[in-house]
Formats: C-alpha cells, sequence, structure tokens
C-alpha cells in the first residue's frame, strides 16, 4: 500500500533467492503487473556460527565476533565487497532507473555501510527490521540514504 500510495514507476523488481524476499518480491510484482528477477544476492555464510544466536557466538568470541572469520564462513570484509559488486553492477544495468530489491537485513546492512562509509566494526550500529523500507539514491561516483528501516505497518 505504502509503495502504491507513492504512485512512482518502478522499471525492475529484483529479489534474492530467499523464501521471505521471493514472496514480498510476488506481492510487489503484482502491485505493478510486473515480473521479479530472482538475483544471486545471498546474505552473508556465517559458516560454523549458522544458527547460532549474537548471544551464543558474542560469549565465544566476544565482540571480535563482528569481524572475525567463522569458521567455514565468509569474512565481513569480504562479504560487503560481494555486495558492493553486485550493487555496482545493478546500478551499470540500471542507468537512469527505479528499482526495488528485495533482500534480507544484512545485505541491506552492507549497502548502507558502504553508502554511509562506515567501518565494518561499525556497521554492525545498523538496525534493519525485517519487513522495512531502505531507499538509496545512486548517482555518478556517490550515493545517498533518503530514508531507512522505515516501517510502514
Amino acid at each position: 500500500e505504502y509503495l502504491k500510495k507513492r504512485e512512482v514507476a518502478y522499471d525492475k523488481i529484483y529479489s534474492s533467492p530467499n523464501t521471505c524476499c521471493t514472496q514480498t518480491a510476488q506481492i510487489i510484482a503484482k502491485l505493478f503487473k510486473q515480473k521479479y528477477t530472482t538475483i544471486d544476492l545471498t546474505s552473508r555464510n556465517h559458516g560454523v556460527w549458522q544458527g547460532k544466536s549474537y548471544l551464543e557466538v558474542f560469549k565465544e568470541y566476544n565482540s571480535k565476533a563482528l569481524t572475525e572469520t567463522p569458521e567455514n564462513g565468509e569474512a565481513l570484509k569480504d562479504f560487503n565487497k560481494r555486495v558492493s559488486k553486485f550493487i555496482n553492477t545493478l546500478i551499470k544495468e540500471n542507468k537512469g532507473n527505479r528499482i526495488i530489491v528485495v533482500t534480507t537485513p544484512e545485505v541491506i546492512q552492507a549497502a548502507l555501510a558502504k553508502t554511509l562509509e562506515l567501518t565494518p566494526e561499525n556497521q554492525h550500529k545498523l538496525l534493519i527490521k525485517t519487513g522495512s523500507l531502505t531507499q538509496i539514491s545512486y548517482f555518478e561516483g556517490w550515493s545517498s540514504v533518503i530514508y531507512s528501516n522505515f516501517n510502514f505497518s
């Protein structure tokens, strides 16, 4: 309803492969009478930490866990580079277009960290709630956060 009320035309809709993302993308695509494209923009691989709560991970690794590379997992800086590269590709492919990317809070956090030039040690301070909206506008050589974590419910 929020997106519809904005009366903005979107050129493309993209979705991460996670079930919650594709289900949301289906709703948005139906609203705008468009198809969505599934993209390989997945959350960070947490390796042996997968499925553990932050409390459990912090108990074992303390605050170093924010930037440590979990066994069989992906370093936060590598995850950020992967997200950044993917965003740059989307920007290049959609120059001048308005797009919607339905993805996970962790990917949005990485995109915001890039835009705000946050270090990996500080990006955890960005809380992104599931089901919220974030708008980042990308221009030639720079980007700007318009709003983040907007909850329209």
